[in-house]
């Protein structure tokens, strides 16, 4: 039996990416800048400057100016981070802090995202430690985020499960040395190849952990 799982946060915990992407669609498109959600799959499990590095192969512009023009967006259209938790999430939660079984989150988003989601998800009340790539050195691909979590529960890397949805992501728990678990999203399609295992909605997660 694990004694700790790790958790992604956007496309695992909660069906964020999809809007991002959309939103972020939008955005280009009024400047008339034509793409599609599928162009920008590859901003998925990246940290949030990677994300805007990307874009701005889109915008031709600087940094500062396509930073200013996707937080002005999303600022416009905050994500209802509540409305948008994955189906039997809660269930498995309680569950798993039932079982006394450790939980992490592990993201790649910014730390001000990840605040808003804990306050509008209440995810803390079962969590006992949660952490953004942007407080580390290295981000996913790199397994440090995992690592850095299994000490803090103190829980061996080998009896940790992650739960992971993009390649990226996928890598790092690997890296790290945990059996590495992806949600599939049938729409996103992205590569799940590498992953220890699929599962098609949270709750399966317990058939990794026992």
């Amino acid at each position: 039996m694990k004694k700790a799982v790790l958790f992604d946060c956007d496309g695992v915990l909660i069906d964020s990416e999809r809007y991002y992407l959309q939103g972020t669609v939008e955005w280009l498109n009024q400047m008339r800048i034509l793409v599609e959600i599928k162009d920008l799959i590859p901003m998925i499990g990246t940290t949030y400057q990677r994300t805007i590095e990307i874009l701005m192969r889109y915008t031709n512009e600087s940094y500062e100016t396509t930073l200013k023009r996707n937080e002005d967006y999303f600022h416009e259209h905050p994500l209802p981070f509540a409305q948008l938790v994955k189906p039997n999430v809660y269930a498995l939660l309680k569950q798993l802090k039932a079982m006394d079984v450790k939980m992490a989150i592990c993201t790649s988003s910014p730390v001000r995202d990840l605040k808003l989601i804990l306050k509008q998800t209440h995810f803390d009340d079962y969590v006992h430690y949660y952490v953004s790539g942007d407080e580390l050195k290295a981000s996913k691909p790199d397994p440090m985020i995992y690592l850095q979590a299994a000490g803090k529960l103190m829980v061996e890397p080998s009896q940790c499960l992650v739960v992971e949805d993009s390649p990226i992501g996928i890598a790092a728990g690997k890296a790290a040395g945990m059996t590495t678990v992806a949600l599939v999203d049938p729409l996103l399609n992205l590569d799940t190849t590498k992953a220890d295992g699929l599962i098609n909605d949270m709750i399966e997660v317990m058939d990794w952990v026992k």
